[in-house]
């Protein structure tokens, strides 16, 4: 029997974001073709939680949840004009549902492959209970082009940040939140943490060509000052809450060494590093999974590699 897979999607009106609507509409392009795609022992469902009452262009496979009552413009002080929802409030609609095995969520401009979610599957059967899977970037010329066969052909650019999580029903169970508001940082930072805190086996997929993001931005403008210090604020309460059942072998990196994997811990902004540094001290003894071995060795696949990478002639070239 497959899995049963309820993704969930925090749709918006046009009138909110016309810029994000449009990306909007692309996903749910993405989404609708990869469910097509996937493998008839395998069910997916896609539900929005959401603030408006009427969204057009939403396809028929897409099923509302209630709507969302609270968002950020409501909370004086905030300075906030977008109509962000609580994480909290997002995730307890999943917990409505009662027939899913895993739950998926993703930003709503993070677009998916046809294999996405036969992709999910394939790491579930692996015995994990969570997945933390980054997106590749590819040129926002593409938000314009009508053939989605042109997009997949992109192979794209690595970006750092976390964007789509997948996990188990009992995880979501044992989650922890705070007041965090979606679409500003350290938002995404929340559920990252829950799922190294609660999960058996969780994988953090970084290199998979499963998802990608039309744009080449590594970083931007979120939010406003208030905001950004609000979720911040509300990050380190949940911090606090969640330190006594993290496991630092949980965590990318933790079997390099000590200066390797601090080093990554401290350049990486999803990670607090204060936090990683006592855990670190604080379980020195844990067993840690090594990192695997290169599959080519020596110095001269090394030479070769380095020459590939510079002498190989690219797309904008």
């Amino acid at each position: 029997m497959g899995l049963r897979l309820t993704h969930l999607l925090n749709l918006i009106s046009e009138e909110e974001n016309p810029q994000l609507y449009k990306v909007q509409k692309l996903t749910l392009r993405t989404v609708e073709a990869a469910i097509k795609a996937t493998n008839s022992n395998n069910e997916v469902r896609v539900i929005s939680a959401q603030h408006a009452q009427n969204i057009s262009g939403v396809p028929d496979f897409v099923k509302s949840a209630e709507r969302l009552s609270h968002h950020a413009a409501q909370i004086p002080g905030l300075s906030s004009k977008a109509r962000l929802p609580l994480i909290k409030d997002l995730f307890s609609k999943l917990k409505e549902d009662k027939t899913a095995t895993h739950f998926i969520f993703t930003n709503l401009d993070i677009c998916l492959m046809p294999s996405f979610y036969d992709g999910v599957a394939a790491y579930l059967d692996q015995g994990h209970d969570a997945l933390i899977i980054n997106r590749r970037r590819i040129k926002s010329v593409f938000l314009e082009v009508e053939d989605l066969n042109l997009l997949y052909a992109e192979a794209g650019e690595v970006h750092t940040g976390y964007d789509c999580f997948v996990f188990s029903r009992e995880l979501l169970e044992k989650f922890i939140f705070t007041d965090i508001y979606l679409g500003v940082p350290p938002a995404g930072n929340d559920i990252f943490y829950n799922i190294m805190a609660f999960a058996a086996r969780p994988a953090l997929l970084t290199e998979k060509h499963l998802t990608f993001h039309v744009g080449m931005d590594l970083v931007k403008e979120w939010g406003s000052p208030e905001l950004n210090r609000h979720n911040s604020a509300q990050f380190m309460i949940l911090l606090k809450r969640l330190y006594q059942h993290l496991n630092v072998a949980n965590f990318p990196g933790a079997g390099y060494g000590f200066f390797r994997r601090h080093f990554k811990w401290l350049m990486n902004p999803t990670f607090h590093y204060p936090t990683m540094l006592r855990l670190d001290f604080s379980q020195w003894n844990v067993s840690r999974r090594k990192p695997a071995e290169p599959e080519l060795k020596g110095w001269k696949n090394s030479y070769y590699e380095w020459l590939v990478s510079n002498i190989n002639f690219r797309d904008k070239d």
